[in-house]
């Protein structure tokens, strides 16, 4: 069940996009959120909004009923007054929320175990849905991670940004029948302080960030009142620490969420000696939004072209079955795919137990970047790569999102459990490929086709790894 009164602060981690609203599009942004729900009088979100680079704070509240308003306030202070109410269609979370949700499994995120429910995206191509995950152990709310960049959930502020991770989840217990907290009650009873229109409707991140660009109120912040929030919290270093790379050979387990409503086991053997890279996802198949993990697929990427093999589990054994189409070769990644992509580490947390750190251990919260051929009627794409690692440069999470289509590829996020730098890795046996050399049979599936046309099932850091190969 979805929580019902609970405080937290979560992480929000940007779209990529193209043409942002506002300046430093990409900083993290802090949420300070308090949700509260009655059944017999409704249901609140309130929120406030820490920039980690501007030190610029903002502070919203949404009810269930259609309004939503812009508080005068700061960070040490509560509001002293409001502009508002405006019209939405917004709803704060509920413990219905997960009604339409399917189970998607339970696998840890950074350590924790965690159960994970996807809410389906109406009308979709192709089946795919956002994701809500819960901690195994109390059912805190742990991490929502938006595939689609309209807010097709509409949930205000934590339905907007790619993906909201938590710090500091508590729950409480408000007084019977009291929706409001007294001091917002008495204010939001007062005439507002003047008429005025929003700069936006605060439905997707590119509304909060034109609110942003048009405050009609802001405050600043400190580094000290963010890191209250999200203990161990810094932004960007400066100077600049070494940006993480693999190692020549590296192994890696873990779940990828992709178009589908289970997570797929991962296995990834790489070899930049060879170079060649060989991903393993147990539950991809051919018919979307139809996995099981009687299903497997194959990524194998090689100089001049990628395979991808199918596999059935029949008989207590993999059994291959068929060839998808060869895609465009674009090379196994170099080892410092990071600095090829413009990488940057944009925050960098200490010891906090939320991102599975020890004391003194050290996150680092990396951003990288890649053009997109346009859309031909939306325009130009950027796709952004967040990626977490350890100071030791241990991997930890990849994901590739961008605002325009975020599912121009089917591979979104891929969540490590096992990073091994320097494994020991066979190119005798941890590179097999039943379809090379264009062997047959191929898959003819027309959903498939359908699947596969204008996706890419590869990290895109390899299209630029490949050019610049020297």
């Amino acid at each position: 069940m979805f929580p019902v009164n609970w405080q937290a602060s979560f992480v929000l981690s940007p779209f990529g996009d193209a043409a942002p609203p506002m300046n430093n599009y990409d900083q993290l942004v802090i949420a300070e959120t308090v949700c509260y729900y009655d059944p017999l009088v409704g249901s609140f979100l309130s929120v406030g909004l820490y920039l980690l680079e501007d030190l610029q704070y903002f502070n919203f509240f949404f009810r269930d009923d259609g309004r939503w308003y812009w508080l005068i306030s700061t960070p040490e202070g509560g509001p002293t007054d409001y502009y508002g109410p405006f019209s939405t269609a917004l709803q704060p979370p509920s413990p219905g929320l997960l009604s339409q949700a399917l189970f998607g499994g339970q696998w840890p995120l950074a350590g924790t175990l965690t159960d994970g429910w996807v809410v389906p995206t109406a009308n979709a191509e192709t089946p795919h849905g956002n994701w809500i995950s819960l901690r195994t152990a109390d059912q805190a709310l742990w991490r929502v991670l938006n595939l689609d960049s309209d807010n097709p959930m509409n949930l205000p502020i934590l339905g907007s940004y790619f993906m909201a991770n938590t710090s500091n989840f508590t729950t409480f217990t408000p007084p019977p029948g009291v929706l409001l907290p007294p001091t917002l009650q008495a204010l939001l009873e007062r005439p507002p302080k003047a008429e005025v229109t929003p700069p936006s409707p605060m439905v997707t991140q590119r509304d909060i960030q034109t609110a942003m660009a048009n405050p009609l109120f802001s405050a600043p912040c400190t580094l000290a009142q963010i890191q209250a929030l999200v203990p161990g919290i810094t932004p960007p270093p400066n100077p600049m620490l070494p940006l993480p790379q693999w190692t020549n050979q590296v192994y890696i387990q873990g779940w990828t969420i992709g178009c589908d409503f289970i997570p797929y086991a991962t296995q990834v053997w790489y070899d930049y000696n060879i170079p060649c890279q060989r991903t393993e996802f147990v539950g991809y198949g051919n018919v979307p939004g139809q996995s099981t993990y009687n299903d497997r697929q194959d990524t194998v990427l090689y100089a001049n072209y990628t395979d991808n093999p199918v596999y059935q589990w029949q008989v207590g054994a993999w059994q291959f079955t068929c060839c998808n189409p060869v895609l465009q070769g674009v090379g196994a990644p170099h080892p410092n795919f990071l600095q090829d992509a413009d990488g940057t580490i944009k925050a960098t947390i200490v010891g906090n137990p939320s991102f599975g750190l020890q004391p003194n251990e050290t996150l680092l919260i990396t951003r990288a970047t890649m053009p997109r051929p346009p859309d031909p009627n939306l325009g130009p794409i950027l796709s952004v790569f967040w990626l977490w690692f350890r100071a030791d440069w241990q991997g930890v999470f990849f994901s590739e999102c961008n605002y325009i289509d975020p599912l121009d590829h089917d591979l979104v996020t891929i969540d490590y459990v096992g990073f091994v730098q320097n494994a020991p890795i066979d190119p005798s046996s941890d590179f097999p490929d039943p379809c090379a050399p264009n062997n047959q049979p191929a898959c003819t599936s027309n959903v498939q086709a359908q699947r596969t046309r204008n996706r890419r099932r590869v990290p895109q850091f390899a299209v630029k790894s490949a050019k610049t190969k020297g």
